[in-house]
């Protein structure tokens, strides 16, 4: 999913783009990140309901033509059969969609109601993606759908999870943000994870930080380096607890990061606010090795 909202926490802000290696699409990031992002939500609720920070999560991806140019929409129609109004691209494996009795390509015509429009903006509009956003914000919600042309009503009762709700950004660029809602992969980062278990260190951060409220505190006490590095560290270790509660290796948090080094052999973060690669290695290596022998 994309979002037209500004992010406001960095990551890795590391601004060298990324050799090609293997292909992905922007799909398949987007499904990779919900099914990663999905099981840490899920599996750590109770964690997060302690830092009292918990959303509800659909377990479904869905897009409509509004969201693209003009140009691309002739060729994203007959290529994927996306349609004026949302159509379900990818179900969560069990998860709370999936279980309702969603399929991929229904055709979600309304929700709670609320009709979506079957005519298209001259321009990609993000409204469909926020209206689909803005149901999930209770338990519950009713779909009419379009199932090969026959409707049918489909009520979802939303699975509970930490919060976050994600996205993957086109840019070739390692990094990440977090703006208290929603945390952002860019799509460079698939250029260097090898695993859904590194994946989840990455989409792990961006969701800590959403959970540990840093951008309301950052607000607060001011974005000074030394404030906005104190998130970072905070996000990283927490990001570790997530993957041991979710079922991921936080080990992989360090095998990542040894590779941003290896990569990236010259880069120096200037302004502070994150550790060095060697150091990050070092200290991811050690939370994970404490984290096992508890």
């Amino acid at each position: 999913m994309r979002s037209l909202l500004p992010f406001s926490l960095a990551c890795a802000a590391i601004c060298t783009p990324l050799a090609a290696q293997e292909p992905l699409s922007l799909r398949d990031m987007d499904e990779r990140v919900a099914r990663v992002g999905h099981t840490l939500a899920l599996r750590n609720l109770a964690l997060c309901q302690r830092e009292g920070r918990t959303s509800y999560w659909s377990g479904f991806l869905a897009t409509s033509l509004a969201q693209y140019d003009r140009r691309e929409r002739a060729a994203i129609a007959q290529q994927d059969g996306i349609q004026e109004q949302p159509t379900i691209t990818y179900l969560v494996p069990d998860g709370a969609a999936a279980r309702a009795g969603f399929q991929h390509g229904d055709v979600i015509a309304a929700v709670n109601g609320k009709a979506f429009p079957t005519t298209l903006p001259d321009k990609a509009s993000y409204a469909p993606q926020s209206q689909l956003e803005a149901a999930t914000d209770k338990a519950q919600a009713r779909y009419e759908v379009l199932r090969g042309g026959k409707p049918l009503t489909i009520n979802l009762t939303f699975d509970s999870g930490c919060r976050s709700r994600l996205t993957v950004r086109d840019t070739p660029r390692l990094n990440g943000r977090a703006d208290g809602i929603y945390a952002e992969v860019n799509a460079g980062v698939f250029k260097l994870v090898a695993d859904d278990d590194e994946l989840a260190f990455f989409v792990g951060h961006e969701m800590a930080h959403n959970i540990l409220g840093h951008a309301d505190w950052l607000d607060k006490v001011g974005r000074k380096t030394s404030h906005i590095r104190q998130t970072e560290i905070a996000a990283d270790r927490y990001s570790l607890r997530l993957m041991k509660g979710a079922g991921f290796d936080p080990a992989a948090a360090a095998r990542f990061w040894q590779k941003v080094d290896k990569k990236f052999p010259f880069f120096i973060l200037s302004d502070g606010t994150h550790m060095s690669d060697k150091a990050r290695t070092r200290f991811l290596a050690q939370e994970a090795a404490a984290l096992a022998a508890q």
